[in-house]
C-alpha cells in the first residue's frame, strides 16, 4: 500500500525535511537514482531496449532526470539527455547535475525508452513553446515512455502520454484516478527517503487483499463467515441479483439467500437459498435490478431499517436524497451503509457532470460519502472507496470489467466482505479486479463476461 499524497502537501515535507537539515541535493540524487535503477532493470530485460533519453526542463524533477541519466551512462548504458529548458531557471540542485551530465547533451530524438521529465507537479496552465513540441514528439515516438513523478503537462488539454509514471516518495492526485490519470500509466512508487507525508489516500493492489480481509479459518463453519442477503432483481432484471449472489456467494461468506418471490429463483444454483423475508442476515446488498417503481423505494426504505451492513447499488442509487434521514439515523446508530455509485451515478448523486466527477474523483468519493452518511465505492476504470473517513484508489485497469453485470457482482461482493469483517470493505474492489484480470487472461479482455469474472473469483 502506497500512498497519495497532493503536490502541496510533498513541498510542505519537503520544506520541513530540508529545515531539519537534510541535503536537498542528496534527496535528487536518490530520487533520479532509483529511477535509474528502476529503468536498467527494463533495459536489462529488453535486450532490445537499448538506448535512453531523459528529456528534461528546468525544475527539480529535471534534476532527477539529469541523476538518472549520469548513473546510467556510468554503468555503460546508451543514456543521453536532452535539456529544453531555460539555463537561467534552473534550480541550483537541478545546475548541479546538468553540469555532471553535460557531456551526454542531445537533440530530442527516439530512444527505446524516455523519461519525461519537463515538467513536475508544479506546472499550471498550457504546455507551450519548445516543452509543446517535445511532448508532441515524444507522444508520436514509438518509444517506451517513463514520466519523472507526474507526466508534463497532466491536468492541461495535452500532455506526455507515459507508459509508466515513476512518482517519487507517494504518487499524485492526478496519476492516481480519473480522467488525466489515463495519460500516467501504470505507477511505481521509488523512495527517496522523505519522511513526514500526509496522505490524502491511499494507493492500494491486489497483495493488500489479506490486509483487509483474513483467510478463512480451517476451524470455522458456514455461520462463522457471515450470511449475506440480495435483495433485488425486479421481472426482466432477475440476473441481477443472482450475480450479486453467485459473486458473493465465491467471495466466501457462509450463507447467501436472494430475498425475492419471483419464480424465476426458483431455478437458481442449488448453493443459493431463497426467501421472502430480509431478516437475519450479516449483511444485505440492494437495487441490482430492482427497478425505479415506487414498491421499489419502499424496498429500500425497509432495507435500510435493518440492523446490518447494507450496500446500495444501482437503482437503489436513484433520488436518494430522499432517504437522507434513514441515512443520517443508521450512521447515528453505528450501521453500515455502502453506495456503488459509476461516475454517471456519482453524478446524480452530486448534481453535477460526470466530467466534473472524474476530473477529481477522489474529492467526488468524500463528499458522496459525507452528504449521504456512507461509506462510498465509486467506480470507473479506477475505484476509489472511501472507508471510515479513509480513502483508498485501485489503479489496475482490465477491460475485462466493463461489460454487463460487473458492477452486480461487485456488489455482491461487497456485501460478503462486510458480512465477514465490517472493516473488510477495501478489500472488495481488490478482489472484483483480481477477478477481471483473471479473466481478461483465461477468456481475453475483449471476451469476458459477468460470469466469467464470478468463474475467476479465487481466495486462499
Amino acid at each position: 500500500m502506497d500512498m497519495i499524497v497532493t503536490a502541496e502537501e510533498m513541498r510542505r515535507a519537503e520544506k520541513e525535511y530540508f529545515a531539519s537539515g537534510a541535503d536537498s541535493r542528496e534527496v535528487m540524487y536518490r530520487a533520479g537514482a532509483a529511477m535509474a535503477d528502476y529503468i536498467a532493470g527494463i533495459m536489462d530485460s529488453s535486450p532490445g531496449e537499448t538506448s535512453f533519453l531523459a528529456v528534461c526542463g528546468s525544475g527539480n524533477n529535471a534534476g532527477d532526470g539529469f541523476v538518472a541519466t549520469q548513473i546510467l551512462a556510468s554503468r555503460g548504458y546508451d543514456a543521453h539527455v536532452a535539456f529544453i529548458g531555460e539555463h537561467d531557471r534552473l534550480t541550483p540542485d537541478a545546475k548541479y547535475y546538468l553540469d555532471k551530465c553535460s557531456h551526454l547533451l542531445s537533440p530530442v530524438f527516439e530512444a527505446d525508452i524516455i523519461l519525461d521529465a519537463i515538467f513536475g507537479t508544479g506546472f499550471h496552465g498550457e504546455l507551450s513553446g519548445e516543452a509543446l513540441c517535445a511532448a508532441m514528439q515524444i507522444n508520436l515516438f514509438a518509444s517506451t515512455v517513463l514520466a519523472a513523478d507526474i507526466p508534463s503537462g497532466a491536468g492541461s488539454s495535452l500532455s506526455v502520454r507515459a507508459h509508466c509514471t515513476l512518482c517519487v516518495q507517494a504518487a499524485k492526485p492526478l496519476c492516481a484516478c480519473g480522467s488525466h490519470a489515463q495519460n500516467a500509466g501504470r505507477l511505481t512508487v521509488l523512495d527517496a527517503g522523505i519522511p513526514g507525508l500526509n496522505p490524502c489516500a491511499y494507493l492500494i493492489n491486489h497483495d493488500d487483499i489479506p490486509a483487509f480481509l483474513p483467510r478463512k479459518s480451517i476451524y470455522g463453519h458456514k455461520g462463522s463467515f457471515g450470511s449475506v442477503g440480495i435483495v433485488g432483481g425486479c421481472r426482466g432484471m432477475e440476473g441481477a441479483a443472482m450475480l450479486s449472489a453467485e459473486a458473493a456467494s465465491r467471495c466466501g461468506a457462509g450463507k447467501v439467500t436472494v430475498v425475492s418471490s419471483l419464480p424465476y429463483y426458483d431455478r437458481r444454483p442449488p448453493h443459493i437459498m431463497l426467501s421472502d423475508s430480509a431478516q437475519g442476515f450479516d449483511a444485505v446488498a440492494y437495487g441490482m435490478g430492482a427497478g425505479r417503481s415506487q414498491s421499489a423505494v419502499q424496498m429500500r426504505s425497509s432495507v435500510l431499517e435493518l440492523p446490518c451492513p447494507v450496500v446500495l447499488d444501482a437503482d437503489a442509487l436513484y433520488e436518494l436524497h430522499t432517504a437522507n434521514s434513514q441515512l443520517l439515523s443508521r450512521k447515528e446508530r453505528g450501521l453500515r451503509t455502502v453506495l456503488t455509485p459509476h461516475l454517471g451515478e456519482a453524478a446524480r448523486l452530486l448534481g453535477r457532470p460526470a466530467q466534473l466527477i472524474d476530473a477529481d474523483p477522489i474529492a467526488a468519493a468524500v463528499e458522496i460519502s459525507r452528504l449521504y452518511h456512507a461509506d462510498t465505492v465509486l467506480k470507473s476504470w479506477y475505484t476509489v472507496t472511501v472507508c471510515e473517513g479513509r480513502v483508498y484508489v485501485l489503479n489496475n485497469p482490465t477491460a475485462a470489467l466493463a461489460t454487463a453485470g460487473s458492477g452486480d457482482c461487485l456488489a455482491g461482493i461487497c456485501a460478503a466482505v462486510l458480512a465477514r469483517a465490517q472493516d473488510a470493505l477495501p478489500a472488495a474492489p481488490l478482489i472484483h479486479n483480481a477477478a477481471g484480470h483473471a479473466a481478461a487472461e483465461s477468456f481475453g479482455a475483449g471476451s469476458a463476461n459477468a460470469l466469467d469474472i464470478i468463474s475467476c473469483i479465487h481466495l486462499d
